[in-house]
This record gives structure tokens, C-alpha cells and sequence, in this order.
């Protein structure tokens, strides 16, 4: 999943580019482009990235996260859901400005921020090889109920007045 954001999805794209000679030749690199970007756009800032490297997903982000075996991103929500579920992430750093890190953590065994190739391409590499997932929820999506509802939202004072 790329950011909103066309540079930031560039830098991923060229990381994503960079590292790719470094893992097994069967590895895939799926993108997925953030909803508010038209692909024509993505194609007209990025054409050297979409050959026959990078292919063009139309699934479902629950797909794709049920099929990765790493998300490689930046600035998305969609790292803090692929963690939630147990897929290694790595957010790729941004050189130029702030690196916005969606992750509680800053690195460790299943996700982390990365400013240069060669480390990258190690968890990538890691990831690919071990596939292993370790959620971090139990329910992700459970029914609404009113009394947690409430019990989120407002403030309940137990002193009588």
C-alpha cells in the first residue's frame, strides 16, 4: 500500500526497487495505490517502476495483507493494521523531512523504520524466508454495542453531587 502522498510513494517504490536484486527471484512485490490517487498518476510521477518488478493490485487491502508476507510502506495507516495482524512492516524513512511512523515501536523483530537498502533488504529477506505472524489482537472487528459505546466515549463521574 502506498501513501497518499506521490513522493513518499516514489521513495517506497525506489526502495522497494533497490533491495528487490537482493531477495529470491521469486519474490513479489504487489502495490497497491492509496485510494485518493488515480493509478494514471502514479504511472505519470513513477513510469521506471511499474515493468515487470512491481505489479498492480486491484484486491482488497484485507487480501493483501492476508496474502504479504511483509507490508513495505510509509506514512499509512495500513502499517498499524498489518502489525495488529501479525505482518512484519517496514516503514520506509524519509530522507528529506520527518519520517511520520504510524507504529507504537521503533524497531523490533516484526516491524521497523528504514532509512538505507542493505538493512531493508534484511528484514525483507527475514520476513520472506520465516512467514511467520504473531497477531497482536484478538478480535479485530467485533460488534458495536451501546454500553461500550459509552464506556468509550464518555466520561462517567462516580461522585454524587
Amino acid at each position: 500500500p502506498l501513501p497518499i502522498y506521490l513522493p513518499e510513494s516514489q521513495m517506497v517504490l525506489k526502495a522497494c526497487l533497490e533491495i528487490q536484486k537482493s531477495l529470491p527471484k521469486q519474490t513479489r512485490f504487489l502495490v497497491k495505490s492509496h485510494p485518493a490517487v488515480r493509478k494514471w498518476q502514479l504511472r505519470k510521477e513513477a513510469p521506471e517502476y511499474f515493468d515487470n518488478i512491481f505489479e498492480e493490485s486491484e484486491e482488497s487491502l484485507q487480501t493483501l495483507i492476508e496474502i504479504a508476507s511483509v507490508v513495505i510502506s510509509s506514512e499509512s495507516s495500513i502499517c498499524v493494521e498489518a502489525a495488529a495482524l501479525g505482518v512484519p512492516v517496514a516503514v520506509i524513512g524519509n530522507l528529506t523531512g520527518l519520517t511520520m511512523n504510524p507504529l507504537l515501536s521503533e524497531c523490533d523483530a516484526t516491524s521497523g523504520v528504514f532509512y538505507m537498502c542493505k538493512p531493508l533488504a534484511e528484514f525483507v529477506h527475514q520476513a520472506v524466508e520465516s512467514n511467520e505472524r504473531v497477531s497482536t489482537v484478538k478480535d479485530l472487528f467485533h460488534a458495536v454495542r451501546e454500553k461500550e459505546v459509552r464506556e468509550l466515549f464518555f466520561f462517567h463521574s462516580n461522585t454524587t453531587q
